[in-house]
């Protein structure tokens, strides 16, 4: 007797549910292009494993968002003007230094400057560096040092001004309180951005490092660079921040950054993102501290880059609505896990990346509002020797995961928890390869819906068990259609959440598909 798939319209709903999550977000022009013969197809199917194959295909070629040229948008050639003027942290009008009243910054200046903090602040129209040192003419503020210049004042970039820094090397001295603070354009582009410390005395303030924060409206250019030793652990302060201030206008444009062909070591954290949308491209991310990039209800895409080393931290972790796109990347060595997704509603893609090494997971989601987590796709990745599970979710609705690799992991490949009957809760493995794993391959708990699809387990020497958690006692039924019969497979909870039901479509979907009943 043939059993029929119960709710032969749910894996449909939930690739619809998918899509709808990723066509909304208008900064990736991803997507997963599931085709209408998967959405269209006859009843008598749930899935042709065919038609997905060649439909889940994603691009970064040409995100929508973060493309801006430098050229373009600092117009003709105008001359700059500049003002030295008072920095304040309670008056009117001073919010792009207030965050900065209690980490530090004004302490460390008053060690430098003999009066009223101040900074250097370009007003209107274009600088490169030189010309800058050249018109302020004072190199208690600015002058040439080494291979490029160094700035002793906070620099600031207003609206409508932009400075760019070519082929040279910008130093920050760290005894004087010096940082970049850009609400224009600004430019960094074949060039160093480091830290100056020479034989002066450290800061009253400790481990205070230079920094650069960019506020809403501003956009940056980070081009063929190479970035070390900036932030220190202090809000807005730990390395390159781009991010909106609540005292700012909702009318103002979310900042903008891109990075490309540029490298960014030792920094406390590399890259900060609150409310940005940013465009990373074929970057290096060495011994930083505490994370690679750290975005908070952002828009990203990171393409062709390298991360290596997060010493106490993870390598990217992702927050609240944030849509990230990671394609072609490799992720090796972090304290803490590879990717890190927490309390997130937006959307999350790994595609045809390599992620190792971390002392945790791979990737890990977790804390998402119950009903309201966003939508995972992991695709061609290989996730592989990491101290705990290859992915672990956590209270997370949807999944899809196809032609990855789990091989080596401590734990289990892949686990999948959440605390208590998540009626909404779906999983779809197809082409998957899940080796060496040292646990079973998958671990479950109150997941609602789990689909099967052409996956290939190797089981290792020593452990035998294919799945674990609720699954555990139908594995001889799941193994059963997996192995043997080779067939479309789902596990469905059942409406009361006292039990599985394991059904396998045996119509023919997969042409493998061997059961004596298709």
């Amino acid at each position: 007797m043939t059993t029929k798939l119960v709710n032969r319209d749910r894996l449909r709903m939930f690739v619809t549910q998918i899509l709808n999550v990723f066509t909304k977000r208008c900064c990736l022009s991803l997507l997963l292009a599931w085709p209408a013969a998967v959405l269209a197809e006859s009843a008598g199917h749930v899935i042709d494993s065919q038609a997905l194959s060649r439909s889940v295909q994603a691009s970064i070629d040409k995100p929508l968002c973060c493309e801006f040229d430098f050229a373009s948008a600092i117009g003709s050639d105008q001359n700059g003007t500049f003002s030295i003027d008072p920095m304040y942290a309670s008056e009117r009008g001073s919010w792009p230094f207030e965050p900065f009243a209690n980490n530090g910054l004004f302490s460390v200046i008053a060690g430098y400057q003999q009066h009223h903090p101040r900074a250097l602040s370009l007003t209107e129209g274009h600088y490169t560096l030189s010309e800058l040192a050249k018109a302020v003419n004072n190199e208690t503020i600015l002058r040439a040092h080494k291979d490029g210049f160094l700035l002793s004042y906070p620099l600031q970039i207003l609206p409508g001004a932009s400075l760019s820094v070519e082929n040279t090397t910008l130093y920050l001295a760290a005894y004087s309180g010096t940082a970049l603070i850009n609400r224009g354009d600004f430019q960094l582009n074949s060039s160093r951005l480091t830290v100056w410390q020479g034989d002066r005395a450290p800061s009253s303030v400790p481990n205070y490092r230079p920094f650069l924060v960019a506020w809403a409206g501003s956009r940056t250019w980070l081009l063929d660079s190479h970035l070390d030793r900036l932030g220190y652990n202090a809000n807005l302060s730990r390395g390159v921040t781009v991010t909106r201030s609540k005292d700012q206008s909702t009318a103002d444009a979310a900042p903008q950054l891109l990075v490309r062909s540029s490298r960014f070591s030792d920094m406390t954290s590399a890259i900060d993102l609150n409310g940005a949308d940013a465009l990373i491209q074929q970057a290096e991310f060495d011994n930083n501290r505490h994370y690679g990039v750290d975005a908070a209800d952002s828009r990203v895409a990171i393409n062709a880059s390298q991360f290596n080393t997060a010493s106490v931290n993870s390598l990217i972790r992702v927050t609240g609505s944030s849509d990230m796109f990671i394609s072609s990347c490799r992720l090796d060595r972090a304290a803490k896990h590879g990717v890190e997704w927490l309390s997130s509603t937006g959307s999350l893609v790994v595609r045809d990346s390599v992620i190792a090494g971390a002392a945790g997971h791979a990737i890990t989601v977790a804390e998402s509002e119950p009903g309201k987590s966003g939508a995972l796709v992991l695709q061609g990745n290989i996730l592989a020797r990491n101290g705990k599970s290859g992915l672990n979710l956590e209270n997370f609705t949807s999944a899809v995961l196809r032609d990855n690799t789990f091989s080596g992991n401590d734990d289990y490949a892949i686990s999948y928890r959440n605390e208590q009957d998540a009626p909404e809760s779906e999983l779809l493995l197809q082409n998957n390869r899940f080796v060496q794993s040292a646990q079973p391959a998958l671990r479950t708990q109150n997941v609602a819906r789990l689909a099967l699809l052409n996956n290939q387990f190797s089981l290792g020497p020593v452990n035998q068990k294919l799945v674990a958690g609720d699954l555990e006692p139908y594995q001889s039924r799941i193994a059963q259609e997996i192995f043997k019969y080779r067939c479309y497979t789902e596990v469905v909870r059942s409406v009361s959440g006292s039990g599985l039901t394991v059904l396998s479509d045996r119509t023919g979907d997969s042409q493998q598909c061997a059961h004596p009943t298709s």
